[in-house]
C-alpha cells in the first residue's frame, strides 16, 4: 500500500507487484486506487465483513 497524489486527489494505492522477468525489475500489477477521504468508510465496510464472518465461524462449530 502506497499513499500518493494524482490530479489533486489523494489516493492510496493497494496494489500486487511482481518481478519483472526480462527486466529483473520489481512491477507493479492489478490493483486499486482509492481517495483518501473515502478510506474511513470502506474500512469500516471490511470491518463489518470480517466480524460477520467471525460470528458465521462461530455458529457453525
Amino acid at each position: 500500500m502506497v499513499r500518493r497524489d494524482f490530479k489533486d486527489y489523494r489516493l492510496v494505492d493497494i496494489r500486487v507487484w511482481f518481478d519483472d522477468a526480462t527486466t529483473g525489475e520489481l512491477r507493479p500489477g492489478k490493483g486499486v486506487s482509492i481517495k483518501l477521504e473515502s478510506l474511513p468508510e470502506i474500512v469500516a465496510a471490511l470491518s463489518g465483513l470480517i466480524e460477520g464472518a467471525r460470528d458465521e465461524h462461530s455458529k457453525s462449530r
